[in-house]
């Protein structure tokens, strides 16, 4: 699965420069009183070239406020139950800059614990390929963690005809890169609770995003394998909304 949230990010349209800005985790532009607790569950649909659509798997996503090591966060858990297995994380960050500060994911073939301080990634690794691996290497260039830009998009300042940049890494290795999203038009969509009007992102050739202008969460997603599969992650609610899109 890890595999698949990374196709999620990097893109490549450009816009007019006034209408882009590079965010990092701190930065003023930021709105993280926008984000609202939820827990909410979610499925995959996959539609592979020349077969019918079928669920891969589901997750269940929540977001709640805590405290650790007396300051205020965020964490996100994340269970994915996939037909290749299941998987567990857990990610801290700050409730005030969205620095993320503590990362656990656990699956069938590998997992991690990694402290993040402001100097220097620390924890352990391990691997069905190559056992276990002590981690204290520098820490790079602020960023957010892949598992943020679903979870924590109310947080970007999105608007008509914008471009963000973000500086994004995986762990256990935090290899930095700018991800990009690209407000391309706007939709109003069908669901469970009523029609949403929403942001259209585009985030690369394949991939869009759906985001509530009202509130700024992710409605659903949309992208391409470059095998030609189709997927769609929403709310396992909106499935049978899931054609309901007007143009606006």
């Amino acid at each position: 699965m890890r595999t698949l949230i990374c196709l999620l990010f990097a893109l490549t349209t450009a816009v007019p420069a006034m209408a882009q800005q590079t965010i990092a985790p701190g930065s003023p532009s930021l709105r993280p009183d926008r984000i609202q607790p939820f827990t909410d569950t979610l499925v995959l649909l996959f539609t592979p070239r020349d077969s019918a659509q079928r669920v891969y798997g589901t997750l269940v996503r929540r977001v709640e406020r805590a405290r650790s090591h007396g300051i205020p966060i965020f964490r996100e858990t994340q269970h994915y139950h996939l037909e290749s297995g299941d998987q567990f994380d857990t990610l801290d960050v700050s409730a005030t800059t969205l620095t993320p500060l503590r990362i656990v994911e656990i699956d069938v073939k590998s997992r991690h614990a990694l402290e993040l301080t402001n100097t220097r990634i620390t924890g352990t690794a391990w691997s069905a390929d190559s056992g276990e691996r002590t981690i204290d290497a520098p820490l790079p260039t602020p960023f957010f963690h892949g598992m943020m830009t679903e979870a924590f998009i109310a947080a970007l300042p999105l608007a008509d005809g914008s471009t963000i940049h973000l500086p994004v890494a995986e762990t256990p290795d935090a290899k930095v890169r700018m991800a990009e999203f690209r407000v391309t038009g706007s939709a109003r969509l069908h669901t469970a609770q009523g029609p949403v009007d929403c942001f259209v992102v585009q985030e690369n050739k394949v991939t869009t995003g759906w985001v509530s202008k009202a509130d700024g969460h992710l409605v659903r997603l949309h992208w391409t394998l470059p095998n030609g599969t189709d997927i769609w992650k929403l709310p396992r609610r909106d499935v049978p909304y899931l054609k309901g899109v007007d143009a606006t």
